[in-house]
């Protein structure tokens, strides 16, 4: 019995220290290969388009100067960003495509 309490306060403490780091969106990404922009998640639908990107950029022979810039989900809500919000964007986008680039090679 102190075996399994020993093995469940070990869980629940992995459990708070998540809770208070907030490292969720790091547990689901690690687990499930979940992916967020802007804090909405990527559809599935999505990520096959940014993939199919990523390959083509990749696949292509010239010189892509912003591969980022062809990933960007939705153009609109980009465009309707502040500035701060623009460079984290661009941020979590560019993480994506390091792990896309990643899955690839």
């Amino acid at each position: 019995m102190t075996k399994y309490s020993t093995e469940a306060k070990l869980y629940i403490l992995q459990a708070r220290k998540r809770l208070m780091n907030n490292s969720y969106e790091e547990y689901a990404k690690e687990r499930y290969d979940v992916y967020f922009i802007n804090n909405k998640k990527i559809t599935k639908v999505q990520l096959e388009d940014m993939q199919a990107k990523v390959n083509e950029i990749l696949a292509s022979d010239d010189f892509v100067y912003d591969p980022l810039s062809k990933l960007i989900v939705d153009e609109k809500e980009f465009n309707a960003l502040d500035d701060y919000a623009k460079v984290r964007y661009m941020l979590e986008l560019s993480e994506i495509y390091a792990r896309l680039k990643k899955k690839i090679s």
